[in-house]
């Protein structure tokens, strides 16, 4: 017997609407009667690991423990890199606590939400950096949650008095220029590619300037920032040249939008001392899952169901012997969803040590996004969107080099220095457009043991 057409093709034209605008009372009433299926995952999934390659207990500790030493490494040094030069001018008399960052605040991308390692000693309005270069101040104490809200330089509410550092080419005598830097100018937009961020500065003391160089943090009203001291000398970046009139532009140290991981917040020298915390692995935030069925059925997708005991926020990164395995997608009482590393559309920010180089000082790359499984070799590829050049000492631009990378940190459920793998990634400026590589050494994910960690929160236990 054949239903009525005109009642299919109500129902698939439902299915599309719910498809393109989902519905969360009807996306839940699915959940609920397809839920029991998943039982009958949980008791195939066994003979489906069964049929796959296994390593022993030992094998998976070894490489759990070489995958936490590798990625707290390149934390411990991207730590390191945030720091002030040792005994240099912007080192003496200010004590610095390294903070994580956590997240942005919804829909606001001109804050940061950051754990410190140490509270005691922060207030509002203090700075905040990273290296040389000037981030933002402190506008906000969450003590309960041990956290801070820092309002970047990008935002106009974050402006800063900054003086010009003239280049050393110049010889002609001129009077200091003044300028106040804060907001985003965008750059042009290129023909192939993202346009780059830039900050915007205003109101120059020298009406009709034509500056050259680089802008550094010289607040000289102590009334609008009472921690100018602690500021002063910090980097904002080098003056841009502008098709507009008096509208001047600056070409910032960091990328502000993806390459914010740690930050250090500046302080007096009377605060207590500092001490760093645990490995993201070792910081009790995780719950034991178990894998029970393959994911989406679309063969261009890459995902797993997991049994865990508990909710996990979208985003949450999922482990497996100390390497990064992908994230949530979603989480319901009867498990969650996973996006594997190879799953189109996954992204995430990295950090990269190069190999085999003499200059192997880990630094902030960017954001991936993966591209799927190159049908060629098998192996998953990613997009790298790079806001700032990828140099390293002694290598020409343009050549790959192999580098070992991490995850960066400023997502919820996604703490920095786990390790992604390895991949080649060639040297210098995409100018926008981004770049491409393949992760040379990626784990299957259905090889060995089927335990996982999950990432259960920021909050501390």
């Amino acid at each position: 017997m054949r239903a009525p057409r005109g009642s299919f093709h109500a129902l698939w034209l439902t299915c599309a609407v719910l498809a393109l605008r989902p519905v969360r009372a009807a996306d839940g009433l699915v959940e609920e009667l397809l839920g029991p299926t998943r039982t009958a995952a949980h008791l195939a999934w066994p003979f489906v690991v069964a049929a796959t390659r296994s390593v022993s207990a030992a094998e998976r500790e070894a490489d759990a423990e070489a995958a936490e030493e590798q990625g707290e490494e390149i934390a411990e040094e991207l730590v390191l890199a945030s720091l002030p030069v040792p005994d240099g001018p912007l080192w003496r008399g200010r004590r610095r606590v390294p903070a994580r960052v956590l997240r942005r605040p919804s829909g606001d991308r001109d804050e940061i939400v950051v754990e410190p390692w140490a509270l005691a000693g922060i207030e509002v309005g203090m700075p905040v950096t990273t290296g040389a270069a000037y981030v933002g101040r402190v506008v906000s104490i969450d003590r309960d949650a041990r956290t801070a809200t820092v309002r970047l330089v990008t935002s106009k509410d974050g402006a800063v008095g900054a003086l010009l550092e003239r280049d050393e080419r110049a010889t002609t005598p001129a009077p200091p220029v003044r300028f106040v830097v804060g907001g985003v100018a965008l750059g042009p937009r290129p023909e192939v590619g993202e346009a780059h961020l830039l900050l915007a500065a205003h109101n120059p003391s020298v009406p009709g300037a034509n500056p050259r160089g680089e802008l550094v943090v010289d607040e000289l009203l102590p009334e609008l920032d009472p921690y100018h001291e602690l500021s002063r000398g910090f980097r904002l970046g080098r003056i841009a040249e502008s098709s507009t009139e008096g509208d001047w532009r600056v070409e910032p140290l960091v990328d502000f939008l993806h390459g914010l991981y740690t930050v250090v917040i500046v302080t007096p020298l009377s605060g207590p001392p500092v001490e760093p915390p645990a490995h993201p692995l070792a910081d009790g935030r995780w719950a034991f899952a178990r894998v029970v069925a393959a994911g989406d059925p679309s063969p261009w997708r890459s995902s797993l169901v997991l049994d865990v005991a508990t909710l996990v926020p979208v985003g949450a990164a999922v482990v497996r012997d100390g390497r990064l395995l992908g994230r949530v997608q979603s989480s319901t009482r009867f498990g969650a969803d996973v996006r594997l590393l190879d799953d189109p559309g996954l992204a995430f920010p990295v950090a990269g040590m190069p190999l085999g180089t003499e200059d192997d000082e880990p630094r902030v790359l960017g954001r991936v996004v993966a591209l799927g499984t190159d049908p060629r070799t098998g192996r998953p590829r990613f997009h790298l969107r790079d806001a700032v050049a990828f140099e390293v000492e002694g290598v020409p631009e343009g050549e790959p080099v192999r580098v070992r990378l991490v995850t960066g940190s400023g997502e919820v459920g996604l703490p920095g220095g786990l390790v992604v793998g390895e991949a080649e990634i060639t040297t210098g400026s995409s100018g926008g457009r981004g770049k491409r590589f393949e992760l040379l050494d990626a784990a299957d994910p259905f090889a060995s043991s089927n335990v996982l960690l999950v990432r259960t929160g920021e909050a501390r236990p």
